[in-house]
């Protein structure tokens, strides 16, 4: 997946959520750059969108959707590399 849209991520997210218990997530997310486990976090678990995220946060919209694109692509792949061990 190549998470070019919004809807890929979500469905990677909760493609997640339904796979790892939230410990597991929150570890994952450890590995994550400050600024992307804050867009995820407002966007996916207080519901904001992306362009509120953005005016919140003080970024463009083009910052967020790209942290908000390499964090779902790490995360996926920290949980693949887990899932190999």
């Amino acid at each position: 997946m190549k998470f070019n849209s919004n809807k890929e991520r979500k469905k990677c997210w909760d493609e997640m959520r339904s796979l790892y218990s939230e410990a597991e997530i929150a570890k994952a997310m450890e590995t994550l750059k400050w600024d992307a486990v804050r867009v995820l976090r407002l966007h996916y678990l207080d519901g904001h969108t992306l362009i509120a995220i953005a005016a919140n946060i003080g970024k463009s919209i083009t910052v967020v959707r790209n942290h908000h694109k390499a964090a779902i692509y790490k995360l996926q792949k920290y949980f693949n590399a887990q899932s190999r061990q």
